[in-house]
């Protein structure tokens, strides 16, 4: 028969069996060492506090390649929605979508996306046009044709740019001959208004607002102007020719084409008979620049970095030899900071995120100068984690 301080000792072994046990199993539970690395990669994370840590649920596949490399087509829609149609040419959707297009001819989405910039293009080609500006509408219509031969409204444009540019035909006229009674008395400015107001609006009508030259609305209302300024239709008139060109350069805005936009306030600003409303435009077309110009994303290679802060490899992707990237976004402040943070692609969904992040809040830039102001800038790289 045992003695009580025997079974003592019994029930301690056994207690001390069962904590070990328990422990063990804790430790298979939370640790699953039979899962491979991928499987534990499907695991999504906890959701971290700072919301900047959140991936888009909607990106493109990542590269093969390394660096700030990222899908072309993802970097090609983004240059076609900030209006980055052929500038700057390295970043552009022409170039990003045309190196989709040259890689794999069969590629219908960057097939597709190649359309939706050469129709943009036409469209500020044909601004051009009108405004006048034949040099850059021939600009439009030949960097078209030079990838698709056979596009209709880039061949109509070139017609009628060459059409434009054909001097006038010079025309000879007889001698009149002398006139038997006393010629009419000319009709004085003021009789001249109602005629010249009727040819105003019948170029509105057709569409002739600077262009051609001597018969647009912009030149008969220049006549009307200097004929008889005070005139209730040479009022009328500036006030409908003004809100036009202002109409038009807000349309251009919206287009993200700055360069029509600007053209059409300067046609209306000689005309306007207030001031302020042409500075108002103006102060519109500089605030547009510049958040066109900050939406525009950049690689960090194209800006001067001050501080890069290394990003810390972590440990438990350390211990199972796990390698990998993460594809992020943020916005240079103007104070040179770093801010909106946001993780677009990852290699793996549970690991590198959290790291990548704190490095980059880290990291610091000369700010980004646009018309004589600092302003925030976009910007995008790859951080790579790879075990020397």
């Amino acid at each position: 028969m045992s003695s009580p301080t025997a079974q003592s000792g019994d029930r301690l072994l056994w207690l001390a069996a069962v904590v070990v046990a328990a422990m063990g199993l804790g430790w298979l539970v939370i640790e699953r060492p039979w899962s491979s690395d991928d499987a534990l990669d499907l695991v999504a994370d906890p959701a971290p506090n700072d919301a900047n840590s959140i991936a888009l649920a909607d990106t493109a596949a990542p590269p093969a390649d390394a660096g700030e490399a990222r899908d072309p087509l993802y970097l090609a829609r983004l240059a076609l929605d900030s209006g980055m149609l052929v500038e700057p040419v390295e970043y552009s959707a022409w170039t990003l979508f045309g190196a989709a297009v040259d890689a794999n001819p069969d590629n219908a989405e960057a097939q597709a996306g190649l359309d939706q910039v050469a129709a943009a293009l036409l469209g500020r080609g044909q601004t051009a046009f009108e405004q006048g500006r034949l040099d850059d509408a021939e600009i439009v219509a030949g960097t078209i044709v030079t990838r698709f031969p056979e596009h209709a409204g880039a061949l109509e444009l070139a017609a009628n740019i060459a059409e434009a540019r054909r001097p006038p035909p010079v025309v000879v006229r007889e001698a009149p001959a002398p006139a038997a009674a006393a010629a009419p008395r000319p009709p004085s400015p003021e009789e001249r208004i109602p005629g010249l107001h009727a040819a105003f609006l019948e170029a509105m009508g057709q569409n002739a607002v600077l262009t051609p030259s001597g018969t647009s609305a912009r030149d008969l209302l220049g006549e009307m102007i200097g004929l008889a300024p005070g005139h209730e239709l040479t009022g009328a008139a500036r006030t409908q020719l003004v809100t036009e060109l202002l109409d038009r350069s807000t349309q251009s805005l919206e287009a993200l084409d700055t360069a029509g936009a600007e053209a059409w306030i300067e046609a209306a600003a000689p005309l306007a008979a207030d001031p302020a409303v042409i500075e108002s435009a103006r102060d519109r077309l500089m605030q547009h620049l510049i958040d066109t110009e900050s939406k525009k994303r950049i690689p960090v290679s194209a800006l001067d970095q001050t501080v890069r802060v290394p990003a810390q490899y972590p440990d438990i992707a350390l211990e199972r030899e796990l390698e990998g990237w993460v594809d992020i976004e943020f916005v240079v402040t103007p104070a040179g900071g770093t801010a909106e943070i946001t993780v677009v692609d990852a290699s793996h969904a549970r690991y590198f995120r959290n790291e990548a992040i704190a490095a980059v809040e880290q990291w610091r830039f000369e700010p980004v100068i646009f018309m004589g102001r600092p302003i925030p800038q976009l910007a995008y790289t790859r951080l790579e984690f790879v075990i020397n």
